[in-house]
């Protein structure tokens, strides 16, 4: 190691203590999966489109004040609308009726006319008001999404806000009706009530049973259908798994460094790394299935998706043009006999007769 630099850096580090110290100020940890809790926040919220589906949307989010998560934020929706079978936006009948529980627990009466919704979403927002909220998480799939419900408004005094009352039954003074109503209730009494409220399939009576017995079974197949409904509410305000902050700050860094995106820094909330990720494109045949499931959670547009060229079409190879016939081959000149051998002419051996010569001792 070079001490030398060491020292260089060290002093030009102490040059940057002060400036370090106001940046500190305003620090928020990144990267941190907040557990559900309950825990006391400042709203801002504004009427907007979803970005892949174009649905229109109320979307809130909760800076955390005080404990050991303050600073951090915790992002939800309220989904107004939905896409039918022709891909047309309709109204979302529970994202409404959210929306309007919503503000009500903020002393404002909802608006007649749905137009004023977003001046009312304005007004909450200007206010900035301090909530106590508990942040659920609802599992779908392998996926997760954040939910939040509003406990209570406060005032800048810290006292409760007092919600609009409301025009309609709440479900739990519903619930503690049914039961007084189940109370007063003979045998041929609760059989009817359980014809009239479709829970036939669900409760059976039998000749057993006690009146009492009837009861029980009433209260709980009723409980479970209302907690049912809670869990398909949840379902349905999660829906939208684009515009939840399904992955933190540290998976987004580390994406982006290994996209070499060099304007996003550490410490960055999700949003602004998710703005500058907008402004890139990939190459999608390079990225893995979650990474390209991730880009489309967090709202990057398919158009930032770049397919790579096709790669061109094989030639097919020309067919060879035929050789030519070579040409007959020239017959072969017949081979000449060879001479046959002249006989040659004997030299007599010894002894032998000659031509016309007798042995000796025979007449001729």
């Amino acid at each position: 190691m070079n001490k030398g630099k060491v020292s260089i850096f060290a002093e030009r580090l102490g040059k940057m203590q002060q400036a370090a110290n106001e940046a500190m100020a305003g620090y928020t940890p990144g990267g941190i999966r907040i557990p559900d809790s309950v825990y006391m926040a400042r709203i801002q919220a504004e009427l907007r489109e979803a970005t892949s589906s174009g649905n229109l949307m109320i979307s809130r989010t909760f800076t955390i004040t005080e404990g050991e998560f303050k600073g951090l934020k915790i992002w939800d929706n309220i989904v107004l609308e939905q896409l039918d079978a022709s891909g047309a936006h309709v109204l979302y009948d529970r994202g409404i009726q959210n929306a309007r529980r919503w503000v009500e627990s903020h002393g404002i009466n909802f608006p007649e006319d749905i137009r004023q919704l977003e001046s009312v979403v304005n007004q909450i927002n200007d206010a900035a008001p301090l909530c106590q909220v508990r942040s659920i998480t609802t599992k779908k799939g392998d996926d997760e999404y954040t939910n939040v419900r509003v406990m209570k408004v406060l005032d800048e005094s810290g006292a409760e806000v007092t919600a609009v009352e409301a025009t309609q039954t709440a479900p739990e003074a519903a619930a503690a009706a049914d039961q007084d109503i189940l109370d007063g209730m003979d045998r041929a009494g609760l059989k009817a009530f359980i014809t009239e409220n479709n829970l036939a399939a669900t409760v059976k009576v039998s000749v057993k049973d006690s009146e009492d017995d009837i009861r029980n079974k009433i209260r709980t197949a009723v409980s479970t259908a209302e907690g049912d409904a809670a869990t398909s509410e949840a379902q349905a305000e999660a829906a939208p798994a684009e515009e939840t902050a399904s992955y933190d700050a540290t998976t987004l860094l580390a994406f982006c460094a290994s996209q070499q995106i060099t304007e996003v820094e550490e410490g960055m909330e999700v949003s602004q790394i998710v703005e500058i990720m907008k402004t890139y494109q990939f190459k999608k045949a390079e990225l893995s299935d979650d990474e390209v499931t991730m880009l489309s959670a967090i709202g990057i547009p398919d158009t930032n998706l770049i397919q790579p060229p096709p790669a061109p079409k094989p030639v097919a190879p020309k067919p060879a043009a035929p050789k030519p016939a070579a040409p007959p081959a020239k017959p072969k000149a017949p081979v000449a006999p060879a001479p046959s051998a002249a006989p040659k002419l004997g030299v007599p051996k010894l002894g032998a007769p000659k031509p016309g010569m007798l042995k000796p001792g025979v007449k001729k």
